[in-house]
């Protein structure tokens, strides 16, 4: 890490902000406001708006917990190049098998 000119603490600090951002993106994942009145546009209206607002809300949040995993992995920079490869690795194969090789969504690809 010497060669590039960076120390222990500066990438500590990058760690840090990365993790501090992705709380902070978490935070604002679970804002909203709650839907209109019935009288807007009917109850299906509601019933779409608030479909929309938890779609997102789970969106975002899985967003969230992608940052935590990759900042697990970033940590790992701090010990050496090549664990940080090989955690960074893991995470995205972990991601990869919980996304797209799910039993929950081969359950759903059924129905």
């Amino acid at each position: 890490m010497r060669q590039l000119g960076f120390t222990s603490l500066d990438l500590a600090a990058l760690v840090w902000f990365f993790a501090a951002a992705a709380v902070q993106h978490g935070l604002r994942a679970g804002r909203g406001r709650a839907p209109g009145s019935a009288a807007r546009g009917g109850r299906g209206a509601v019933i779409d708006r608030a479909w929309r607002v938890s779609h997102y809300a789970a969106e975002h949040f899985n967003y969230g917990l992608r940052a935590y995993y990759f900042a697990l992995a970033a940590l790992a920079w701090l010990l050496n190049g090549w664990l940080f490869m090989g955690s960074t690795a893991w995470v995205v194969f972990v991601l990869y098998w919980r996304e797209l090789r799910s039993a929950a969504l081969a359950s759903i690809k059924q129905s």
